[in-house]
């Protein structure tokens, strides 16, 4: 029987060349044996979530959303993705460096209106991105599977996913201004949990802590870097430790109906007392979660700006990707 196996991709800038370099080879390696059932990201993880889920999808299709999005990681520049503001836009407009016009531009012309309607499908994966609605403070989950959902409104989630504040512009959904989804949720393994994921496979852009710096700040746009940075790693290690407490959860689950299988009365206590509403975001609902796979991250520090898209380092970092894939995943996630 398949498993429900969810992918989950972090925020990470250009990093995310990283997860792209993890998801060819398994495409390259195991698509053959099935997919993920589950894609989710945020951030450029909210960039890459869709067309790794595309990839589900029956070849041309399938290998087309591959192929783009490897295509994008190994020749985006920083241009193609945002606009410095002038000075005078910067007296007009004060709440953000940065435009993101170039962003929609190119989401517009390679993410295609037929993909978006391929994921609404009941055969695709469930997908979805997360950003942050700023007036609430709530973060929010868009899905392609969403009924009131459109190709149009789609891309401005995925926009807002991955918008930075000051860094980049907000961008306005239903009246209010939302930002990226790693202010909450940098690695969004509770959707993937409440879907119904067996195993979940992450995939981090960095190695893990924050490393001290080597030298001093002195500008405004480092001392912000550093504050992302610093706040992504509590809320990275947090969505982990989530995650972690519903995998054991599910393990003493079925560690407890194993022991007690000829014992039908004690076995029905114990699922009465799992199933007590205080227990829920434990074991109830979908919670399943069997595996979490470790280990799908960089080595070391990739770069202490991710907000750089350099073709050369990126195209480096895919293949840095694509390695640790075979070394973390040696047999297929999906049977």
């Amino acid at each position: 029987m398949a498993k429900c196996a969810a992918l989950v991709i972090s925020g990470g800038g250009a990093k995310g060349a990283f997860a792209v370099g993890v998801i060819r080879d398994l495409f390259e390696r195991y698509r053959r044996t099935g997919w993920f059932s589950i894609v989710g990201g945020t951030s450029v993880g909210s960039l890459i979530a869709p067309l790794a889920a595309v990839m589900a999808a029956p070849d041309p299709m399938g290998r087309a959303a591959l192929e783009t999005v490897v295509e994008l990681f190994s020749q985006l520049r920083t241009e193609q993705i945002v606009r410095r503001r002038r000075i005078h836009h910067l007296l007009r407009r004060q709440d953000s460096l940065h435009a993101s016009d170039p962003l929609h531009s190119l989401l517009q012309q390679r993410f295609l209106p037929s993909w978006f309607e391929w994921l609404r499908r009941d055969e695709a994966p469930d997908c979805y991105v997360v950003y942050v609605n700023f007036r609430t403070g709530r973060k929010v989950l868009a899905s392609p599977k969403d009924p009131t959902m459109t190709h149009p409104r789609f891309i401005n989630a995925m926009r807002a996913s991955s918008s930075i504040p000051v860094f980049m512009e907000g961008i306005v959904i239903d009246g209010d201004l939302c930002y990226d989804g790693g202010v909450r949720d940098v690695v969004p393994f509770e959707q993937a949990v409440e879907l119904g994921a067996e195993m979940i496979v992450p995939i981090y852009l960095d190695p893990g802590g924050v490393s001290p710096l080597t030298t001093p700040l002195s500008r405004a746009d480092q001392i912000l870097r550093r504050t992302i940075a610093i706040l992504w790693d509590e809320t990275r290690h947090n969505d982990l430790e989530m995650a972690n407490q519903v995998c054991i959860a599910s393990q003493v689950r079925r560690a407890l109906r194993d022991a007690f299988r000829e014992n039908p009365p004690t076995l029905e206590k114990i699922e009465a007392t799992l199933g007590r509403d205080e227990f829920a975001s434990l074991f109830g609902g979908m919670c399943r979660v069997e595996t979490i796979v470790k280990g799908l991250r960089p080595k070391a520090r990739l770069t202490d700006n991710s907000l750089r898209f350099d073709p050369a380092d990126m195209v480096r970092w895919m293949r840095d990707g694509e390695a640790t894939a075979q070394q973390v995943i040696t047999e297929s996630p999906f049977i």
